[in-house]
């Protein structure tokens, strides 16, 4: 065959050759650094099954504690409300009646206050948990922050600016001191000229 045709052919071959590997090499290379994404995946993915448990236990004792501050506070009202029946049982007129529910009406309202601080408490304790467990589990998953320090030069640079602007502002007020007690002064002297 014709030489100058067969080098061409051959260039052309070496050419799709080279650039097959390269394709090939590339894609190899891409695929190993999806690889890697998806194993450090499994890191967050285990934080956040680990947070759900977690979130999940912290329901079911706030659940449980709730279910028995209610029971309680049913409870203690139900037992107000027998004193109460009993009171009325017990009074001989409608005055003395009315008197002994009075004074039956602090205690049932210091229990119930008593009882809802309680139940308060119960969430307020649940919300800080839950709050402590996602910030340790996102805490955790972050990736610690570099903190940008100040250069020396610019903290140096400001400090000069402030001395600068707190002196110029000094000598500002020391001149309208100046002038005013040049012109306090002025006019004393002035009084006491008219004067003699």
């Amino acid at each position: 065959m014709n030489q100058p045709i067969e080098q061409s052919m051959d260039r052309i071959a070496t050419a799709a050759d080279s650039g097959l590997h390269s394709l090939v090499n590339g894609a190899r290379q891409r695929s190993k650094r999806a690889a890697q994404r998806v194993t450090a995946g499994k890191k967050p993915l285990q934080a956040l099954a680990g947070l759900g448990l977690k979130l999940s236990a912290v329901s079911h004792r706030t659940t449980d504690r709730i279910l028995k501050q209610q029971t309680a506070l049913t409870a203690n009202q139900l037992d107000l409300i027998a004193l109460r029946f009993e009171s009325a049982a017990d009074a001989s007129c409608l005055r003395d009646l009315v008197k002994k529910q009075i004074r039956l009406t602090p205690e049932q309202l210091s229990r119930l206050g008593r009882d809802t601080r309680a139940s308060f408490g119960i969430v307020l304790d649940a919300g800080s948990e839950a709050r402590d467990v996602v910030a340790d589990t996102l805490g955790s998953l972050r990736k610690p922050r570099k903190v940008a320090k100040a250069p020396a030069r610019k903290a140096a640079k400001t400090t000069k600016k402030t001395v600068a602007k707190a002196s110029k502002s000094a000598k500002k007020t020391s001149k309208k001191v100046v002038r005013k007690a040049a012109g306090k002064t002025a006019a004393a002297a002035d009084k006491v000229a008219s004067a003699s």
